[in-house]
């Protein structure tokens, strides 16, 4: 949820990087970013596959020609399956403030930080006994509180074309409330609370360019993991007093992200902007993303 939200925010303020946007002015911006997440090497998990959907509407205002402060409000809807006998959905709401400063002609810095709050529901848990099996369910909750800083350098190479390093560094706290699952057959579990901690910086290099009626942009990044790499789940059966703690394998702490994208002036304050993103060298499976929006300024 997160991610999609963050994916939303970079084109919309990567498109008022590039933008006559003066001192007062006020933006309206919304868009719709998802991904698609591949299960099929994840050697933990087995086959399986997530979609998620996030619709993002937000206002900034330019408080100085180089200075902008904003807030914005995301909804999530998804669906998880990252084995055949394990699936549910999960649906949450965000919002986060954000602010980007320019300087030095060329020099960029965004920070923004959020809260989100998200139901976990029709947890289905399938189990295979002999010929027969079985289905337990369940529902919880969960919660995050997130920052992030980005930084970047545009360096001109022509009057339509700039190019420049640059630097992210992101922190996220979650926890998922523990959970019974609803029948009292044999095979109902409870689990445990779940935290987690991430800790991702990235370093990269992008290219701008600005043509006029449409202006592409493109980003390669290297991540690294400095939080959590190892998941850990604990339960037992309902109808037992015993209990169990199982971490996951080592999770990936490298990887890749490629990003392309563009924004498209729709008139003399309206602007549309797109972007696609895919990651790569992650042994856990794949993940594509994208995002479409409008922003119109006033």
């Amino acid at each position: 949820m997160s991610r999609d939200m963050r994916n939303t925010l970079d084109s919309h303020l990567q498109q008022q990087r590039h933008s006559e946007n003066p001192q007062g002015s006020l933006s309206v911006f919304g868009g719709y970013a998802g991904q698609h997440y591949d299960y099929a090497g994840n050697l933990v998990a087995g086959k399986g596959n997530a979609t998620t959907h996030n619709l993002t509407l937000g206002v900034d205002y330019k408080l100085t020609d180089n200075w902008l402060l904003g807030a914005l409000i995301s909804g999530s809807d998804d669906n998880q399956q990252p084995t055949p006998d394990y699936d549910y959905k999960m649906r949450g709401w965000l919002i986060s403030a954000y602010s980007e400063l320019a300087f030095s002609s060329g020099g960029w810095i965004n920070a923004d930080l959020h809260f989100a709050a998200a139901d976990y529901d029709d947890i289905i848990r399938r189990i295979t006994l002999g010929p027969a099996i079985r289905s337990e369910k369940g529902s919880t909750d969960g919660k995050q509180l997130g920052a992030r800083i980005t930084a970047g350098w545009d360096f001109p190479v022509a009057s339509w074309l700039t190019t420049g390093p640059t630097l992210q560094y992101a922190l996220d706290y979650s926890k998922v409330s523990g959970y019974s699952e609803q029948s009292d057959s044999f095979t109902a579990m409870r689990f445990n609370d779940q935290t987690y901690h991430s800790q991702i910086g990235a370093v990269g290099w992008r290219v701008d360019s600005q043509l006029g009626w449409v202006n592409p942009w493109a980003q390669v990044s290297y991540n690294h993991q400095f939080g959590d790499n190892v998941w850990r789940a604990g339960g037992g059966l309902k109808s037992t007093q015993t209990s169990f703690t199982r971490d996951t394998a080592q999770q990936d702490t490298n990887w890749v992200d490629v990003s392309v994208g563009a924004n498209v002036p729709l008139g003399k304050d309206v602007a549309a902007f797109a972007s696609l993103s895919q990651t790569g060298g992650l042994s856990s499976g794949e993940q594509f993303m994208y995002n479409l929006g409008v922003s119109a300024r006033f």
